[in-house]
């Protein structure tokens, strides 16, 4: 009974519950090493301004996680991870960042984050761990740029990122893009 109710792989707990929305995410993932520090090197700052010009830095990912173990070149390493947010309609509420390294987070050009714990990520709007919940206000169709810097990282590394309201819920659809205009 249950591989039938449940064959397209979700579970709908409620009868009249919608299916799970999942916003697609694209991102720039830049590796690197303790031997060049923690300021963004060129090839971030220039990618920021020409994004399609990283192609082999682009990650698809189908929802909040993101696992980054496989681009750790060497424990301790940096993670620098872009892409820009827009939604449909204008939001505010709270942008959820958590992993488990520390991070320093930036909106557009403003840095909203700076959480150097190495508590394991606890991705909830009510009580995250390992980085934290920052208000938010995106208008309508406009991008906005979204940096982080990841500290210190090492294998098992997850990454959650999420939009939602001050009740908890999530914000669906947000799209995450590799387009800043």
């Amino acid at each position: 009974v249950m591989a039938e109710e449940y064959a397209d792989g979700f579970i709908n707990p409620t009868p009249d519950a919608g299916q799970p929305v999942h916003d697609h995410r694209e991102w720039l993932i830049f590796p690197v090493s303790q031997e060049e520090g923690v300021a963004p090197p060129e090839r971030i700052r220039a990618a920021q301004e020409r994004p399609s010009e990283f192609p082999e830095q682009r990650v698809d990912a189908p929802g909040m996680q993101l696992e980054l173990s496989e681009y750790i070149e060497r424990p301790g390493d940096t993670l620098y991870l872009l892409t820009w947010l827009h939604t449909d309609e204008d939001f505010d509420g709270h942008i959820m960042l958590c992993a488990d390294t520390g991070m320093t987070v930036w909106l557009d050009e403003k840095q909203v984050m700076d959480y150097h714990g190495r508590r394991k990520a606890l991705p909830a709007f009510h009580r995250t761990e390992a980085g934290g919940t920052v208000p938010i206000s995106l208008k309508a169709g406009r991008k906005v740029k979204l940096l982080l810097r990841l500290v210190g990282c090492t294998a098992p590394l997850s990454f959650f990122a999420a939009l939602g309201f001050d009740d908890g819920h999530y914000l669906h659809p947000v799209t995450y893009s590799l387009a800043k205009s």
